[in-house]
C-alpha cells in the first residue's frame, strides 16, 4: 500500500477481521468489496468456490461464514472513466 501511496493511487480504508460486529460496523458506513486474502475459497452450502473481489452491502453480506475465516474488506472506490 505505500507504493500505491508514493504514486499517488487511491487506497481505500481497509478491514481485515473475524469479528462479525467489526464487519458489521464497517459495512454500514457504506458499499465495500470483499477480496480473498493469498489464495482463498471458500465451502458455501456445500460447494467450495474460489475466494474474489465482490462489492457488498450491509443488505447481501451474510456474516454467518464470518467465524471460519478472516474477511478482507475495502470501501468502495468507484473506478474513473479513461
Amino acid at each position: 500500500m505505500k507504493v500505491a501511496n508514493d504514486v499517488s493511487l487511491l487506497v481505500p480504508e481497509t478491514l481485515i477481521s473475524i469479528d462479525q460486529k467489526k464487519i458489521f460496523d464497517f459495512l454500514k458506513e457504506g458499499i465495500c468489496v470483499t477480496k480473498g486474502i493469498g489464495s482463498s475459497s471458500v465451502l458455501m452450502d456445500g460447494t467450495l468456490r474460489t475466494a474474489r473481489t465482490s462489492i457488498v452491502s450491509i443488505e447481501n453480506y451474510d456474516l454467518a461464514h464470518v467465524i471460519s475465516c478472516p474477511t478482507l474488506l475495502q470501501r468502495y472506490i468507484r473506478a474513473k472513466a479513461m
